[in-house]
């Protein structure tokens, strides 16, 4: 007789097909995260690009942007005194031109370059340049009131190569830098300022 075997001691038919069958879940997911990968890649580099090309508009504008005009710039100067050689007069210091200079006469060492705006103008910001020879030891910034009186409206000891003040915005017609003493670098030189700027802001 022969001997017949029951099926039930084979292994399963479907033993062949449950690996791959219990894999799919997972190759549908690792397809899904490769998908949003690539996705999510052009959409990011879009946004890099537009991102740094924004930066350069912004940067190639701020360069093109010129620096705001002083509204003291080119308005009628006086001054206490003036070297007795030409080119240094008062309005040297109002001509937006750092390589001139107003300087006073011989031995002066206090006194005032002065500005007339032309009518009542708002200053909140002032600059003042004295490269050439920085010899101010104590002075004061002074507005004009509309009685003639003159105001303090910043004080300081050396000026140097480039002080700015903010200042508690001021309406005047007139400013005028005073310069209380000065370390003259010898007795034949007087007080030097190569710009005297006021800003409205």
């Amino acid at each position: 007789m022969k001997t017949s075997h029951s099926k039930s001691s084979s292994p399963p038919a479907t033993v062949f097909t449950a690996t791959p069958l219990t894999m799919k879940p997972f190759i549908r997911r690792a397809n899904r995260i490769n998908l949003q990968r690539i996705a999510r890649v052009p959409t990011l580099g879009i946004l890099a690009l537009v991102f740094f090309q924004t930066l350069e508009i912004a940067h190639a504008v701020q360069a093109k942007t010129p620096p705001p005009v002083p509204v003291s710039q080119g308005q009628s100067a006086t001054a206490s005194s003036v070297w007795h050689n030409p080119g240094y007069e008062p309005a040297r210091a109002f001509d937006g031109d750092a390589s001139t200079r107003w300087s006073a006469d011989t031995g002066q060492g206090r006194g005032w370059p002065e500005v007339d705006l032309g009518k009542p103008i708002t200053v909140a910001r002032i600059v003042i340049q004295e490269a050439s020879y920085p010899q101010t030891a104590r002075f004061a910034v002074e507005a004009q009131s509309a009685d003639g009186a003159w105001a303090a409206i910043a004080e300081g000891t050396t000026i140097g190569a480039f002080k700015e003040l903010k200042v508690t915005p001021v309406t005047a017609q007139k400013f005028r830098l005073h310069i209380f003493e000065s370390k003259l670098v010898n007795a034949g030189s007087g007080m030097n300022i190569d710009e005297f700027q006021l800003f409205a802001k």
